[in-house]
Formats: C-alpha cells, sequence, structure tokens
C-alpha cells in the first residue's frame, strides 16, 4: 500500500437508495483525500437476476446524477447480476481494489434490513477493508470546491487489544490520519467484571493501550508522524467503541476483523458487526485473510464526466 495514495482503486457499491448515495458521495471525498488524482472510483450495481439491465440503466444514471451533483468528477459504472454480497466481493477481487465503500442502513432488534446485511457480509468477506457508511447525503448535491466536505478525516478512532489483527487497523489509521493531516485516537476497554475491581480494569485497559502506542509510534512505517491519543475504558467493548467516537465526533473508526478483545470475551471482529450498526460516523472495516468468492460478469461499463 502507497502511503501517499492509500486508496487508489475504489470500489463503491450502491443499492440506488437515498443513504446510497450518501455512501457514493463519501467514496467520491475518499478518493479526493486519500487516492489523488491518480484515484479510481468505479460505483456498482447489483441487480435481482429477474430485472432486465434496461430497467436498471435509467435509474442508474440518475442516481450518479443525484450523487456527483455539480462536480465535473469521473467515475466508472458497472451493473451485475446476482447476489448482492457476492458479486460486490467479486468485484473488488477482479478489480484489486484497493477498499469496497457499502451503504447500510443501520438497524435494531431483530429483523435486519437487507442493505446492512449486504455490507456485514462483505466486511467479511472482501479481500480488502471495507468502508461502511451509515450516512445521509449532502442536500441537493455537492457543488465544486466541495469535496473536502464530503468526507472529512480530522479524527480516526481505532480500537485496540494488542493484538497483529488490530496492528493492521491501527496502521492503516495512521496512513490515513498522516495523508490527511489528523489525530489518531486509540481505545481499549476491559470489560466489567474482568478484575476485581474498576480500577484494575481501567489500569489494565490502560497498560494495553499505552503499550499499543508505543508499539505504533515504533513502527513509524506508516509515513510522517501524527498525534496519537489514548483512551482506555471500562464496558462491552462494541459500547465503549461507539460511545468514545460519539464523545470525539469521529470522522472515520478503523476496526479489525479478528484478534482477541479489548474485553477478553471475544474477538474485536466479533464487535465489527455491533459497531458498524451504531456508530456515529463511517467505520472502516480491516479483516485478516480472504475467501473464495464466485465469479461474475459486468453487464456494463459507463463513464461519466
Amino acid at each position: 500500500m502507497d502511503a501517499n495514495r492509500p486508496f487508489r482503486r475504489i470500489l463503491a457499491a450502491t443499492d440506488l437508495s437515498e443513504l446510497s448515495v450518501g455512501a457514493l458521495q463519501t467514496a467520491l471525498g475518499l478518493a479526493a483525500r486519500t487516492g489523488g488524482r491518480a484515484a479510481d472510483v468505479t460505483v456498482l450495481h447489483v441487480r435481482h437476476p429477474t430485472q432486465r439491465l434496461s430497467q436498471v440503466e435509467g435509474v442508474f444514471e440518475g442516481h450518479l446524477d443525484r450523487a456527483l451533483g455539480a462536480l465535473a468528477t469521473q467515475v466508472g459504472s458497472m451493473v451485475r447480476s446476482g447476489d448482492a454480497a457476492e458479486e460486490i466481493v467479486a468485484a473488488a477481487r477482479e478489480r484489486d481494489a484497493d477498499v469496497v465503500v457499502v451503504g447500510t442502513h443501520g438497524r435494531t432488534g431483530v429483523r435486519r434490513l437487507v442493505v446492512g446485511s449486504v455490507a456485514e457480509q462483505v466486511a467479511r468477506e472482501a479481500p480488502c477493508p471495507v468502508l461502511i457508511v451509515n450516512r445521509r447525503p449532502m442536500g441537493p448535491g455537492p457543488r465544486p470546491g466541495e469535496l473536502d466536505r464530503l468526507f472529512p478525516l480530522r479524527t480516526i478512532l481505532a480500537p485496540t487489544d494488542g493484538s497483529e489483527c488490530s496492528r493492521r487497523g491501527e496502521d492503516l489509521a495512521a496512513i490515513l490520519a498522516a495523508r490527511c493531516e489528523g489525530s489518531l485516537h486509540l481505545v481499549h476497554a476491559v470489560g466489567e467484571g474482568w478484575a476485581e475491581s474498576v480500577e484494575a480494569n481501567l489500569l489494565e485497559a490502560k497498560e494495553v493501550v499505552e503499550e499499543a502506542a508505543h508499539a505504533l509510534r515504533a513502527r513509524r512505517h506508516w509515513g510522517p508522524r501524527v498525534p496519537v491519543i489514548t483512551h482506555a475504558r471500562t464496558g462491552g467493548a462494541a459500547d465503549q467503541i461507539v460511545q468514545c467516537a460519539d464523545e470525539l465526533r469521529a470522522d472515520l473508526i478503523v476496526i479489525g476483523t479478528s484478534g482477541r478483545s479489548g474485553v477478553r470475551e471475544r474477538a474485536i471482529g466479533g464487535q465489527t458487526d455491533r459497531v458498524m450498526r451504531r456508530a456515529p460516523c463511517p467505520v472502516l472495516a480491516v479483516r485478516a485473510g480472504a475467501s473464495l468468492v464466485p465469479r461474475g460478469r459486468a453487464e456494463s461499463g459507463m463513464q461519466r464526466v
């Protein structure tokens, strides 16, 4: 990964909903901030097999118009047919994407929204980091000069537990913070009841997060030095990650999807679904390894300038 341009090839998936407009606008902002002029953004829609391609193309064009507004920005577009999550993962592999951007509605209770389920499956299976976006679109559409407003990256939060998984997330968070001249916050939580007292839990949490920050500063392979601020907390990992992000007004959470958890009860990766549903900002999921994905076939390729 190029620390100067970490996300040059961006795949933005859309279900053509209003919230997906917000995800696409975030992808454009991410491209402007991390990919530079070499950024290549492709917008993907996966149609249901019962839909005809002709039924989708006009709606897709209108969707791009809504997202791009008055921006003179070039994006590629693609329509595929099949299972949404499987086709998104397959397209990411075929295009050697640096990151996948997908929207989610978030949810509570037992019922699951389809888009949210797709986002979680993609986060588990994609061969690259996945940015899960839960924000609404910008007004009538962005105007020239407003790309920086589409995805500010001033404050980045990375949960840590000292594992290799969380170190990958920390390194990517540091790369982004360096690229965008932002600040990086590390958080570690120890679950209540793990030690004999709240004070002991807090002390353990502080030791873990300070050690992680020291190791991160020592690695330095992610580029220029950036402010690294630590946060030690007690309570459930997902709850504390979301609460910390809310208090910091974080612009992004970067989280690993496997490894020991800060509460010693399950992997940080096991907390990712819960965090993405409730986070007050986009969540960048960084997973270990890759899974076998089905083949897919691109049906159309359009250019928008």
